[in-house]
C-alpha cells in the first residue's frame, strides 16, 4: 500500500481522502549492511510527531526546524543536515516517516 501511494499518488489522490496504514514500519538497509543494524533507528519511530512536528518541510518548517534543533535528542549534525534543505522540497507528513525508518 505504501509503495502504491508513493508511486501512484497523482491518480490515487483523486480517489482517496484518507488512508490508514496498519502495517508495521519498514526498515531499509543497503546491500552489505547488517539488517540487525536497522534496530538502532526503530526508537526514532514517532519522534517528530511526539514533539509536535507534523510535516517535513511543511508550511511551518522554520518553526518546526527550531523545535527539532532545540530538542536534546537531536544531534548537531542531524540539525545541520536539516538546515540544508532549501524549502523547495515537497511537504511530507511526519507520520509517513513512521513507516520508513
Amino acid at each position: 500500500m505504501q509503495v502504491a501511494l508513493m508511486n501512484h499518488s497523482d491518480r490515487l489522490n483523486k480517489m482517496l481522502n484518507r488512508v490508514i496504514l496498519l502495517t508495521p514500519c519498514t526498515a531499509e538497509y543497503e546491500d552489505g549492511e547488517d539488517p540487525e543494524d536497522v534496530k538502532d533507528s526503530l526508537p526514532t519511530v514517532g519522534f517528530w510527531t511526539s514533539i509536535g512536528v507534523y510535516a517535513d518541510y511543511g508550511p511551518f518548517w522554520e518553526h518546526d526546524l527550531e523545535t527539532l534543533c532545540n530538542h536534546e535528542d537531536v544531534w548537531e549534525d542531524e540539525c545541520k543536515d536539516l538546515r540544508n534543505y532549501t524549502g523547495t522540497e515537497t511537504s511530507v507528513s511526519s507520520k509517513n516517516n513512521d513507516h520508513w525508518t
